[in-house]
């Protein structure tokens, strides 16, 4: 049996599937949280903390 016939054979093809629904999920909880306005405060906080911003 030749490495081909045997990793046609496992049928792995659903966990290409399951990563990709795994992604988007991480990804849209992580698009979320980063606009949600409950955070809002919390990186207008870190934006007047930046090192190299000018101080006006």
């Amino acid at each position: 049996m030749s490495l081909t016939e045997l990793m046609s054979a496992a049928n792995l093809d659903r966990y290409a599937q399951i990563a990709l629904i795994a992604f988007m999920a991480a990804f849209g909880a992580i698009v979320w949280r980063t606009f949600s306005r409950r955070n809002r405060a919390r990186y207008e906080d870190a934006d007047r903390m930046l090192p190299l911003q000018d101080d006006q």
